[in-house]
C-alpha cells in the first residue's frame, strides 16, 4: 500500500518550477519592453467628412519598406469655404519638439481633398485625404536643388500613410523586435478573442 501512495503522489515542485521559470520570463520580457527608450505616440487615426468639411489625425508610418519616420502626432483640417487645408503636427526627437502649424491651398475631388506642402527648405510633401478609403496618405520627395547643403543626404523618395500611434509592424529592421513571445502569444490571443 505504501508503494501505490509513492506513485499517486502529486510532484508540486515540479509544477512550482514551471510556473517560477514562467513567472521569471515574464519578468524578462517585460524588463525588455520597458527598457526600450523609444517614443510612444497616443495618437488614434481618425478621418471624418462632413458637408464638405474634412479632418484627418494620427501619425504618419512609412509604406515603402523603409526605416521609421521621426515618432509625431498630426491633425488635418480643411474647409471648403476657405479651400485650405490646415496641418499642426508635433515631432518627438530628443524630447518633445515645439508644434507647428502651416495653412496650404487645397483641392477637393469627388471622393477626397489634396494639397501640396513645399515649406520645408530640402522636400515637397504631396498630402491627400481619401474620406471614402478612410485613409491618408503623404509622399515625400527631395526637391531638385535645394540651397541646403545638408539636404543631399535626404531619401529622395518616401511614401506614408496616416495611422495609429502605436504599430506593431513600426520595426521593419529585424534586428530591432524584441524577443518577447509570452507577451506576443498573449497579444495574438487577446485580439483572436476579441
Amino acid at each position: 500500500m505504501a508503494q501505490g501512495a509513492e506513485t499517486n503522489r502529486f510532484n508540486w515542485w515540479k509544477w512550482a518550477f514551471f510556473a517560477t521559470l514562467l513567472a521569471f520570463e515574464i519578468a524578462r520580457e517585460l524588463a525588455v519592453l520597458a527598457a526600450d527608450q523609444s517614443a510612444s505616440i497616443t495618437a488614434l487615426k481618425n478621418i471624418t467628412h462632413i458637408n464638405g468639411y474634412v479632418s484627418a489625425s494620427g501619425r504618419w508610418w512609412r509604406v515603402d519598406g523603409h526605416g521609421a519616420l521621426v515618432p509625431g502626432t498630426v491633425t488635418i483640417e480643411c474647409r471648403p469655404e476657405t479651400a485650405e487645408c490646415v496641418e499642426a503636427s508635433v515631432m518627438v526627437m530628443n524630447g518633445v519638439m515645439p508644434p507647428t502649424m502651416d495653412v496650404f491651398k487645397a483641392k477637393w475631388h469627388e471622393t477626397s481633398v489634396s494639397y501640396v506642402n513645399e515649406n520645408p527648405d530640402c522636400a515637397r510633401y504631396s498630402v491627400r485625404i481619401d474620406w471614402k478609403e478612410d485613409r491618408a496618405t503623404a509622399t515625400r520627395v527631395r526637391k531638385e536643388n535645394p540651397a541646403n547643403p545638408n539636404c543631399k543626404m535626404l531619401e529622395p523618395k518616401l511614401d506614408m500613410e496616416l495611422g495609429d500611434g502605436y504599430n506593431s509592424n513600426e520595426n521593419t529592421d529585424e534586428s530591432a523586435k524584441h524577443f518577447v513571445p509570452i507577451i506576443q502569444a498573449m497579444t495574438a490571443l487577446t485580439k483572436w478573442f476579441s
